[in-house]
């Protein structure tokens, strides 16, 4: 299975689960524009369905993850990996025929990790069949005309939203809050209350890689490249690094310097532990909501320098996505590093509660 994302999050917004049943859908001619339910699909949360797809998968009920692949295809019929996905659960199936139609789909969409494919046990059912190996050995030899992949940096401008504080009184920190894998900073920058009214400006920059998979494609962004092989992830973990404390010079063009905390979400707070860890002399804490300790990216880490800097941990009991256990464990091993973490648990799920981040601004105020 095929899956691009470090960490995996879904946006909680209202769950219908199908079109409208007495809409045909199967001709644009045979569309009622006017039928009263012509924009619940809208309201469908393809994060969750793509959790699902993905918890069936690794509980081995390949059926049920082919079914919310499919419903997932049904938006997009054109994701690469969507489409790999459900191939490969036709091959735990031992549905060669199957497996090979959407496997090939996958390929025309843009999959072409041939390397991933010649090791994926997946298809090892279906890898006996004549049809399904005639077009494994014809996709293998199409993607060697492809020639050897790399990735080259280039600078690039993003965008980044920010509120100042109500008061005109000089503003006592800054807060640069990373969003989630799909979020999005016009989305994050609505949690700025907490902090604004402290005092503090508020700054949500956006990461630089477009989500691909949900209904508003152009409003979903990762700070990572999604299905960046992790061979490469030293390579651009410098470049998502240094986005952020170029979100803080940017800002800082704005006003006079100010402390500096990062607070991240999910995947954001992946990316605070990786930039505050990294760079503590510029960064006065970080807060990582639903988050987990990037141990895999922190290699050659000087952890002596790192733990001068204060780190507060907010963690749901029921987060699916990120499992507290997980939020543990990163306070668990920042504590045996010699770290001064503060742990804080709530009855929530992956989310980030409205009374957390009063918390979190409370936490921020007694370190300045």
């Amino acid at each position: 299975m095929k899956q691009g994302y470090r960490v995996i999050i879904w946006i909680c917004i209202s769950w219908i689960w199908a079109f409208p049943g007495d809409i045909n859908w199967n001709t644009p001619e045979s569309i009622d524009p006017f039928h009263s339910d012509i924009a619940s699909f809208l309201n469908v949360n393809l994060d969750r369905v793509r959790w699902e797809a993905t918890q069936a998968y690794l509980k081995e009920d390949f059926k049920k993850a082919a079914q919310y692949n499919l419903f997932l295809l049904r938006y997009k019929c054109n994701d690469a990996g969507t489409l790999y996905n459900l191939a490969c659960c036709y091959g735990r199936l031992g549905e060669a025929e199957l497996a090979k139609t959407f496997l090939m789909a996958a390929v025309g969409e843009g999959f072409h990790d041939s390397e991933h494919l010649r090791n994926d046990s997946d298809f090892n059912p279906v890898r006996r069949d004549p049809l399904f190996r005639q077009a494994e050995k014809n996709i293998h030899s199409h993607l060697s005309q492809l020639g050897q992949q790399v990735w080259t940096a280039s600078e690039a401008l993003f965008p980044m939203h920010y509120q100042l504080p109500k008061s005109k009184k000089k503003p006592k920190a800054l807060i640069i809050g990373l969003h989630g894998n799909g979020g999005n900073a016009a989305s994050f920058i609505r949690l700025h209350g907490a902090f604004t009214k402290n005092g503090m400006v508020f700054a949500a920059p956006q990461g630089a890689y477009a989500f691909r998979g949900g209904i508003n494609t152009d409003r979903m962004f990762s700070w990572f490249m999604p299905g960046l092989p992790k061979s490469q992830w030293s390579q651009i973990d410098p470049l998502t690094m240094k986005q952020v404390l170029n979100s803080v010079d940017t800002m800082f063009q704005k006003s006079e310097p100010l402390p500096v905390f990062l607070l991240g979400f999910s995947q954001g707070a992946g990316l605070a532990y990786m930039t505050g860890l990294n760079h503590p002399e510029a960064i006065k804490g970080i807060v990582c909501f639903g988050g987990r300790l990037p141990i895999d990216a922190l290699g050659g880490l000087d952890w002596q320098a790192a733990k001068q800097l204060p780190v507060l941990i907010i963690h749901g009991e029921t987060d699916e996505a990120v499992s507290f256990e997980r939020g543990k464990a990163s306070r668990d091993l920042l504590m045996e590093k010699g770290f001064r973490v503060t742990f804080l648990s709530h009855k929530g799920g992956h989310v980030l509660p409205e009374n957390m981040l009063k918390k979190a601004a409370d936490w921020m105020e007694e370190l300045l």
